[in-house]
């Protein structure tokens, strides 16, 4: 069995029911697992030029009260990313051999 297809339908891409369902779905890539956008929030600057951060993001991330936040520009957008504190780095090289890098101590020196 044969059916007529007209060349621009043969060249048309095709999807599947479900590729279909999805891009038709409002949120269907809030609840795909590989279809997900990112938390998308707004907020007013104020007078002062501060801003609220959302509590969910603020949570996600860690941030909160006396936290170091830093502030990158790519082209015309802002990012806004947390510092980690020093003691956050405590332990990163346990189990390395970093051999003997102490550097040599220098003589006391006399008062004089």
């Amino acid at each position: 069995m044969t059916t007529d297809v007209s060349p621009a339908e043969d060249a048309a891409p095709r999807r599947s029911d479900r590729t279909a369902a999805l891009l038709a779905a409002p949120d269907a890539a809030t609840h795909h697992p590989t279809l997900t956008r990112p938390p998308v929030a707004q907020a007013v600057v104020s007078s002062k030029g501060q801003v609220t951060l959302p509590a969910a993001m603020r949570a996600q991330l860690g941030i909160g009260p006396g936290s170091a936040i830093r502030f990158e520009l790519r082209g015309r957008e802002l990012v806004i990313k947390p510092e980690l504190p020093i003691s956050a780095y405590r332990g990163i090289l346990k189990g390395y051999d970093l051999g003997d890098i102490e550097p040599e101590k220098e003589p006391d020196r006399e008062l004089g």
